[in-house]
């Protein structure tokens, strides 16, 4: 029986998330591996890796909000926006004093960002990080963001420490850029750690180094427990037509733009329901 759903992953500090892909492959001796959101090597926390046919799904698991814990540095800029890249600005400051109420206040006000250039967005077809490698002029459009929740954690000047929840798309590299020139100052992000990814939990995740070849089933959890839309149980004979990809008509389903069908307990894929009918979209062949 073909292995299908996704892990929850704990990703240490140092290491890419391709790395995370590299050494699970290794250890649970599936080629078709994906992930629905990365972690730059410096951060560390909450990853969804998808198994199997499990990677059909990662566009319904990347528009999720989530939630971070963020260090950052007052009086250093670097190229990237955080503390692996090379320093392009220090300014030597006095240590102020944070209302943090204020704080709070307007950076839960803010509407968009633009972008780090050192990104994985793409600008006429290519990255704009390997743009910016090649020392290439890199032009970000601002893109709309929404800080749902922001809180200080810790202030010990030059560093603050931060905990917020955000919309996707939102990248932590900008919001510090963005939080200092509230002071009329410089800073970059020195610590990043994914705390939640909808109402997924680090604390749910398992330690890479805990996975092994004959204990990873435990932790693989069913797609249905990530995405939120109804399951239509299919009979056998709906289960082959579903295979083909042909329309099914249901005896009475409401219309949903997303479902899962499901035959014998094995999720077999995606569809959307019209009129009582069920229309194959995403079939885990």
């Amino acid at each position: 029986m073909d292995k299908l759903g996704i892990l929850l992953i704990n990703k240490p500090v140092g290491i890419s998330s391709f790395d995370i892909i590299r050494r699970l492959r290794r250890v649970i001796n599936i080629k078709q591996l994906g992930h629905a959101g990365t972690l730059d090597p410096f951060a560390q926390g909450l990853m969804q890796i998808l198994v199997g046919k499990a990677t059909k799904v990662a566009q319904y698991l990347t528009n999720y909000d989530k939630s971070y814990r963020v260090t950052m540095q007052f009086g250093i800029k670097t190229d990237t926006g955080d503390i692996t890249g090379q320093t392009i600005q220090q300014s030597e400051i006095e240590p102020f004093i944070i209302d943090f109420q204020k704080l709070k206040e307007n950076v839960e006000c803010l509407t968009e960002q633009i972008p780090p250039i050192y990104s994985a967005i793409k600008i006429n077809g290519q990255r704009a990080y390997k743009l910016a490698r090649k020392e290439q002029d890199v032009i970000m459009d601002p893109r709309p963001i929404k800080v749902y929740d922001f809180q200080v954690l810790e202030y010990s000047f030059p560093n603050l420490t931060y905990q917020c929840h955000v919309s996707k798309g939102t990248y932590i590299r900008a919001l510090t850029e963005q939080i200092a020139t509230m002071f009329e100052t410089i800073a970059t992000t020195i610590k990043l750690t994914r705390i939640s990814v909808a109402d997924m939990l680090v604390e749910d995740a398992v330690d890479l180094d805990n996975i092994t070849a004959d204990n990873w089933e435990q932790f693989l959890l069913p797609i249905d427990k990530f995405i939120d839309c109804p399951i239509v149980n299919l009979t056998e004979e709906q289960d082959h037509d579903f295979w083909y990809g042909r329309p099914i008509k249901l005896n009475s389903h409401p219309d949903s733009d997303l479902v899962i069908a499901k035959y014998d307990e094995r999720t077999k894929g995606l569809g959307k329901v019209v009129n009582s009918t069920l229309l194959p979209r995403k079939v885990f062949k």
